[in-house]
C-alpha cells in the first residue's frame, strides 16, 4: 500500500485544474496566485505529457503528489492558504493501484482503500 497527497475540491471533489464555478469557470484562474502557479506549473509536466502516464490517460484518472514534500515545491505555504480559502481539501489518501510518473501519481477514485483529510495541518 503506498499514501499520496490529493489536493480537491470538497464539494466536487474535483483537483485543482478541474474544478469549476456555477459558471464553468476554472476556479485556479480566480485565484490571486494564478499567474505564479501558472509559471511554476510550466516547468512539470502534465500526465498526457509524461511517457510513463500517457498511455494510462485514455481512462478517468485523478491526480496525485508523490508526498507531502512534493506538494510544497509544488504550491507555498501562501498559494495553498488561498486556495484553501476556496473550499479544496488536502488529503493523505492510501491506495494500491496507481501509476507514478515523474511528476505526479495517478489513481482511479475507486481504487481508494481509505481518505484522511489532513487540512487543517496547513491553517
Amino acid at each position: 500500500m503506498t499514501q499520496i497527497i490529493r489536493l480537491e475540491h470538497e464539494n466536487s471533489g474535483d483537483g485543482l485544474f478541474r474544478h469549476q464555478d456555477d459558471f464553468g469557470k476554472a476556479i485556479y484562474r480566480q485565484l490571486n496566485c494564478f499567474e505564479s502557479l501558472r509559471d511554476r506549473y510550466e516547468t512539470f509536466k502534465t500526465p498526457y505529457e509524461e511517457p510513463l502516464l500517457k498511455r494510462e490517460m485514455s481512462e478517468k484518472y485523478y491526480c496525485a503528489f508523490k508526498s507531502l514534500d512534493q506538494l510544497s515545491q509544488w504550491i507555498t505555504s501562501e498559494e495553498m492558504m488561498e486556495i484553501l480559502d476556496y473550499g479544496f481539501k488536502i488529503y493523505v489518501i492510501d491506495i494500491e493501484i496507481y501509476h507514478e510518473g515523474e511528476y505526479q501519481i495517478i489513481f482511479k477514485k475507486e481504487d481508494i482503500i481509505s481518505k484522511k483529510d489532513i487540512t487543517d495541518l496547513f491553517k
